[in-house]
């Protein structure tokens, strides 16, 4: 089919060059005639070219370049022969070419015209109209633009002899900016617990920590005089006796500390207060109190 086809469009171009060469040779004489053989005649030729290029553009499905081809051959100034082919062919690419009609929404439903298209990245519409516009088949991607209300892209299949068909684009309300939320980090007072039960608690954990430090200090020592019992030197018997006085007092103080951290933290009435105490009521004094037979911590809170 496609072999006959092509015999046949020879068998157009060689009537062509049959009929209008000799014609244009008798018009206009010897030199014409070597003119027009030369293949100089610069309408005719462009006839040719727009002749075969119709019948490419069409095999690729490039029917709107093929319907301009044949416009272009089917042209009064064209051989007859040509134009009355290209004018058929013209009829035949009106027939087959889809169509399509565009519109767009607001986010309220409304019709938009104020909206351009693009397709495949190549303007095809500045507004949207009423009428139909020509594509080609096949698939395309098709973008709507709105200076108010952004872009949309919208993948379609035209098939070839499709009309009229309808393509809406409906854009949506804008999103609006999320806030990122800031991490709040808590802060003691956030935790329900004041102020004074971090200092005396800390205290306390201090004076444990440094009173089982010279009681262990002590201890070894002690254990270091045991080889010369009983005539060990005054002076280190004495250091270790303080060693071990010091941490049984620091231990001591550090307990308090931790039973009136407790204390203070069971006794708060307003765990939600403001994380900047009153001056006065963050007051905290404490001290190790030593009597005969005893030890102790005196505070004041």
């Amino acid at each position: 089919m496609r072999i006959a086809k092509g015999l046949v469009d020879v068998g157009v171009l060689a009537l062509v060059a049959f009929l209008f060469v000799p014609a244009t040779a008798y018009a206009a004489g010897p030199t014409g005639a070597a003119y027009a053989a030369s293949g100089k005649d610069t309408s005719n030729k462009s006839c040719i070219e727009a002749y075969e290029r119709v019948q490419t553009l069409r095999e690729q499905g490039a029917l709107g370049d093929a319907r301009a081809a044949a416009i272009a051959c089917s042209a009064d100034t064209c051989p007859k022969v040509l134009a009355k082919e290209c004018a058929t062919w013209l009829d035949q690419i009106a027939q087959s070419q889809p169509t399509v009609v565009l519109g767009a929404t607001a986010p309220d439903g409304k019709d938009l015209t104020n909206v351009r298209v693009s397709v495949d990245g190549k303007p095809l519409a500045s507004e949207l109209g009423a009428r139909a516009l020509a594509i080609d088949p096949g698939a395309h991607k098709l973008r709507f633009e709105s200076d108010e209300h952004g872009a949309i892209h919208l993948d379609v299949v035209v098939r070839e002899g499709e009309k009229n068909r309808r393509i809406v684009a409906a854009f949506m309300p804008k999103r609006e900016a999320t806030p990122t939320p800031v991490a709040n980090v808590p802060s003691p007072s956030d935790e329900g617990l004041p102020l004074g039960f971090w200092i005396v608690g800390g205290l306390g954990v201090a004076g444990v920590g440094v009173g089982a430090t010279f009681e262990a200090l002590g201890l070894l020592q002690a254990g270091e005089l045991e080889a010369c019992k009983p005539s060990c030197d005054r002076g280190e018997v004495d250091a270790m006796s303080m060693k071990l006085l010091v941490g049984d007092i620091a231990v001591g103080a550090g307990t308090t500390a931790l039973v009136g951290a407790l204390i203070i933290a069971l006794t708060d009435s307003d765990p939600g207060r403001d994380s900047e105490p009153d001056a006065e009521a963050s007051t905290v004094s404490v001290a190790p109190a030593i009597g005969p037979g005893f030890l102790g911590v005196v505070g004041a809170f």
